[in-house]
């Protein structure tokens, strides 16, 4: 057995850690090229948009990838939402607040951080307002696994339901991450309805997936689901009155 053990170790092993290395470096080339991809459909699809008049982004790292901001673009420019939720400030702020501004439509972000949302008021132009509440960001527990999850969200879902929603906040957490969004179902979205959830390559994300799929289900709104892929992946759900959102 120790010999067994010391050919395993310089000869197998390294070719097992070769072999699982390879596959993560063509995963991160895959996901590079989709990326690509989808930053070139996003700057078509924009180029003649009315209602898109700040063209400027930057995504990637903490913020959506071409990915997330394509599908949003898709939603809005196709479902036209009177009333949309944002979870989570960013890069598809723009696109969601430009959209409302325009339309004279309803969105909100909810943000717990007043200092990166003073900062990103200042970074856009002052041609359209951002609709942001602050909320604190708290360690909550869902089926006994602790999370991070927003919290005192009465005021939000008050000015409910909503028709497009959009999970990308707070910080994602190892299990059932950004459940937030479990509190609002099925009662916070309206009959016809879109949720995109951001960040599906992680485990606490597809926890929260699951739920949101077994919620929505058992009260009889059972969802149509998609994923796709880009730098990030992210997941679009939507009622079967709205299924064909899931196919442009």
């Amino acid at each position: 057995m120790g010999l067994f053990k010391t050919i395993w170790a310089k000869i197998y092993h390294p070719r097992v850690k070769y072999w699982f290395r390879s596959r993560q470096i063509m995963s991160t080339r895959r996901r590079t090229l989709y990326e690509i991809d989808k930053a070139l459909h996003f700057n078509s699809a924009i180029t003649d948009s009315v209602w898109l008049r700040e063209k400027g982004f930057t995504p990637g790292g903490c913020a959506a990838d071409y990915g997330a901001l394509l599908s949003i673009f898709k939603v809005l420019n196709i479902m036209h939402p009177e009333k949309t939720l944002e979870f989570g400030l960013g890069q598809s702020s723009k696109l969601i607040h430009q959209y409302a501004k325009h339309f004279d439509k309803f969105a909100v972000t909810v943000e717990s951080d007043p200092v990166w949302t003073e900062f990103f008021r200042r970074s856009i132009s002052d041609s359209y307002p951002v609709n942001v509440s602050i909320h604190p960001a708290e360690q909550v527990l869902y089926k006994g696994r602790k999370t991070l999850a927003y919290t005192q969200l009465d005021s939000i879902m008050e000015q409910g339901p909503y028709d497009f929603v959009f999970v990308d906040g707070p910080f994602g957490s190892k299990h059932y991450s950004r459940s937030q969004i479990l509190g609002m179902l099925p009662d916070g979205i309206s009959e016809d309805y879109c949720i995109i959830v951001h960040d599906l390559e992680r485990y606490g994300e597809q926890q929260t997936l699951e739920e949101m799929i077994r919620i929505l289900t058992a009260a009889g709104r059972k969802p149509v689901v998609r994923l796709f892929h880009g730098e990030k992946s992210h997941v679009m759900l939507c009622s079967q009155s709205l299924y064909f959102l899931t196919t442009v």
